[in-house]
């Protein structure tokens, strides 16, 4: 054999090692295990190298769910500081009226409240008016989420 190794009775490994553990039991496997491992320094260095990129392994694993809980607390933070608004009252301020080029305008008017935590600001409101019907000389309006007569 090469570089002066030597093998025992020409049994393999595994086949010593067993043969080993049935003679001096399980503390003596793993004793001669530890000597088969610093009998030579490159087995106990391939071994470390092994261990230092498992460790490195389970650090990369644990930082990447830290920053995908990190990350998600931030967008709950976020949300909970943005301004909130709410509609308190809403109300029709003048009477429908219909243009002579046709269309027709109402003025309405809102009454906000700011709810969040952060000031709220370049705020508008969009509303759209669905007509439903014309009963009693009275249009029913959907307006907000509140019907109304006019």
């Amino acid at each position: 054999m090469s570089r002066g190794h030597k093998r025992n009775n020409n049994k393999g490994y595994a086949e010593r090692a067993y043969a080993y553990y049935k003679k001096y039991g399980v503390a003596g496997a793993i004793s001669n295990g530890l000597k088969w491992l610093t009998d030579r320094p490159e087995r106990l260095t391939a071994l470390s190298t092994f261990a230092i990129f498992l460790a490195t392994a389970v650090m990369v694993g644990v930082g990447i769910a830290q920053w995908r809980a990190i990350n998600g607390q931030l967008g709950i933070m976020a949300d909970d500081q943005r301004p909130w608004i709410s509609i308190k009252e809403e109300e029709i301020s003048s009477p429908l009226t219909f243009h002579p080029v046709g269309g027709a305008s109402i003025k309405t008017k809102f009454t906000i409240q700011n709810t969040g935590h952060a000031p709220a600001a370049k705020v508008w409101i969009m509303t759209k008016m669905y007509f439903i019907g014309y009963g009693g000389g009275k249009f029913q309006m959907m307006f907000g989420m509140n019907s109304v007569e006019i």
